[in-house]
Formats: structure tokens, sequence, C-alpha cells
């Protein structure tokens, strides 16, 4: 039997859903146990909506520690994403998701592979909708070579 991974999400905004959609379209192998978001009546309604019951809360860091997530996925403004990694390796998660883009500078962006290389943390791209999906192709296969610089994952 496979293994059911833990997910906690913080941000329940737009972009949100997409990645709560993909993990309960996939329920057999995801399991949401936690959102996290400022707006306790976003998160309530998101949870409401998608029929889920996680745990919520308004402190990533308290979440990360409670639930011991597989999976940590934050939809938020690019702004805190290194604090969130830097959370991520404070509480040894495995795999992250996140949007783009992944920092607000090339050294950020450093910063945020440094420390996943270090704790061993995966990270998982995430691209512009299926709605990009033709503006996303040239960048795919330039991505392939080294004209955009050499990708770190598969």
């Amino acid at each position: 039997m496979t293994k059911k991974h833990r997910v906690v999400q913080v941000g329940c905004g737009g972009r949100s859903n997409d990645h709560i959609r993909g993990r309960l379209a996939n329920a057999g192998r995801f399991e949401i146990v936690a959102l996290c978001d400022l707006d306790q009546e976003k998160m309530k309604e998101t949870a409401r909506a998608r029929s889920i019951a996680p745990a919520l809360y308004t402190d990533a860091d308290r979440m990360l520690a409670e639930t011991k997530p597989d999976l940590f996925c934050f939809s938020t403004h690019p702004d805190v994403r290194l604090a969130m990694v830097e959370l991520a390796a404070k509480h040894k998660v495995k795999a992250l998701a996140f949007e783009k883009p992944m920092a607000r500078s090339l050294e950020e962006a450093r910063q945020v592979t440094e420390i996943c290389r270090l704790v061993a943390s995966t990270i998982a791209r995430a691209f512009s909708s299926w709605k990009d999906s033709a503006r996303c192709g040239p960048r795919r296969r330039a991505g392939s070579t080294d004209r955009i610089g050499r990708p770190l994952g598969g």
C-alpha cells in the first residue's frame, strides 16, 4: 500500500485552491492535515468549500511543529517564501511545493536552494496554470539546455 503523505497548506487565497484541488484529486496519496492563514474566515471557507476538516492555524511555525507534515505547500507572496523555507528546514519537512517566483532575487533563490540541500528537502516547481502552457513550452525547452542556467532538479 502506498504511503499517504501528510500535507499542510499556508495561504488560502486564489492560488491555494489549485494546490488543494490537486491534493484532493490524489486523495489516495495525500491527506491535507492542516491549513494556515492569517484570515481565519477565508481559511474556514476554504475548508468548507472543499468539504475537508483539517486543523486550522494562524501560525505556520506552530502548525509545522504540531502536525509534522511530509509536504509543506505554501501559496504566499514572494516576500515571505524564504521565511517559509527556513521554517520547513527548522521542522525538517522533506518536500516543499510553492508558487513561482521562488524568490525575489537570484541571491535569495540560492539561499532557498542551499537550505533545501542542507536538510535534504525536495522543491516542487509550480508552473503557471494550464492556460499558460503555450507560453511555458518554450521555457521548458530552454530550461532543458544551459541557455537559462543549470536546472537543479528534474
